[in-house]
């Protein structure tokens, strides 16, 4: 076998050893990294936190940044949908069980966005580290943005009378 010496890396990045480690301690690590990889909340710039495709699809790319939520699709042309971090209400994880032997899934991302309230992102790989880095992304976003949380309680069904006291 011929080994190849590392190129070397940039100033401004470390230099990663390449070590052999267990697929499971391997993708445990790389999840660590994703989550540990959002910037701190003063920072302005948008920066591309991850960026994946739905397995076994072609044409169509979901990026997560600091600020937005891209979802990329079309071969020869592109259509661009983008949900704002701090619109995102709640996320969700669903899997069956071919899903969970390939570690894939279906992220559901619930937005307050009038255009797009519900956007799933289909067959996306370790689902549940993506979505740790979607929470924890809309967490930055708004304490970047100074934005307060409060539950929006609404019953529709509930009618108050106009001349109800509720002194």
């Amino acid at each position: 076998t011929v080994e190849w010496p590392l190129p070397p890396a940039p100033a401004t990045e470390p230099r990663v050893e390449a070590t052999q480690t267990s697929p499971a301690a391997s993708s445990a690590k790389k999840g660590a990294d994703l989550l540990d990889s959002v910037p701190p909340a003063s920072s302005n710039a948008e920066v591309l936190l991850w960026r994946g495709r739905p397995y076994m699809t072609i044409g169509r790319i979901y990026e997560l940044t600091t600020q937005r939520l891209r979802i990329i699709h079309g071969v020869v042309s592109n259509q661009i949908e983008e949900i704002e971090l701090v619109r995102v209400r709640d996320t969700k994880v669903t899997q069956n069980v071919g899903e969970r032997m390939f570690d894939i899934g279906d992220i559901t991302v619930i937005s307050g966005d009038v255009t797009t309230p519900e956007k799933v992102l289909y067959n996306v790989k370790d689902p549940v580290t993506v979505r740790e880095l979607i929470r924890k992304a809309v967490y930055e976003e708004r304490e970047r943005r100074r934005m307060l949380y409060r539950e929006d309680i609404r019953d529709d069904n509930f009618d108050v009378h106009p001349d109800a006291d509720f002194t």
